[in-house]
């Protein structure tokens, strides 16, 4: 009797999926199964369209005019690892895989699979902290970075804290609170980066940009005009 295995696995952090890497997903499971997996895609208006390829899906005149809110590549063949490719913004992570069948083939399917996923991983995948859950790694992230916030504010701005040094608390519930939040607007989980998605992420990408980089341009004044004041008795 053969070793049946199950596996079910979330991966966390942030991802970029274009055409090219669902499509390589897709080769992977077809072959893993040796059938044609179905697709399943819901839009953001409701919408959900599910078909026996990819290809027509990704030709599909809603792809470029409605966001995606899920992508679902599944193939349930008899005697054959049974694979479900799952992504979501609300799940436990960004992208789930489950495989069910023979535990060498199991175990092979999963290895490909999260070889060309983890080949997606976006550059800020450690600025999305919502994408690694409310747990240990959620709160070795978000502290230091509170503390860090709360470092960088008092040296920057030293006489609004003598005045009132109720903004540490502030500060603090910020950092706590509203990165996170931040982060997951900034720097989303998973990016469809194709059609409608990719113009979105494109503009985010310009709009953060202007942000951290007026953010850093006001921070590295302050602390130049204060040098530069201290070094000419100008205060």
């Amino acid at each position: 009797m053969p070793d049946v295995w199950n596996i079910d696995r979330s991966l966390r952090g942030s991802f970029i999926l274009d055409a090219a890497a669902l499509k390589r997903i897709y080769g992977h499971i077809e072959r893993a199964t040796g059938k044609p997996p179905s697709v399943d895609v819901t839009f953001a208006n409701q919408r959900t369209v599910s078909a026996d390829g990819l290809d027509s899906i990704l030709a599909d005149s809603t792809v470029s005019s409605v966001p995606i809110v899920s992508v679902s590549i599944t193939s349930n063949v008899l005697e054959k690892p049974t694979i479900s490719f799952r992504t979501s913004n609300y799940e436990p992570g960004p992208i789930s895989i489950r495989i069910s069948g023979d535990r060498d083939k199991a175990v092979a399917a999963e290895e490909t699979l999260v070889n060309e996923i983890q080949s997606t991983k976006a550059w800020y995948s450690g600025l999305n902290l919502m994408g690694y859950g409310a747990g240990i790694a959620f709160f070795s992230l978000i502290i230091p970075i509170t503390i860090a916030l709360l470092l960088l504010a008092v040296f920057a701005f030293p006489g609004l804290f003598n005045r009132n040094p109720s903004v540490a608390l502030v500060v603090v519930l910020l950092g706590m609170f509203g990165v996170p939040f931040l982060s997951r607007a900034f720097f989303p989980a998973i990016v469809y980066h194709f059609g409608v998605g990719e113009r979105r992420f494109t503009r985010s990408k310009a709009l953060y940009g202007l942000v951290f980089g007026a953010i850093i341009l006001g921070i590295i004044i302050n602390v130049a005009s204060s040098y530069i004041a201290s070094q000419f008795h100008l205060q």
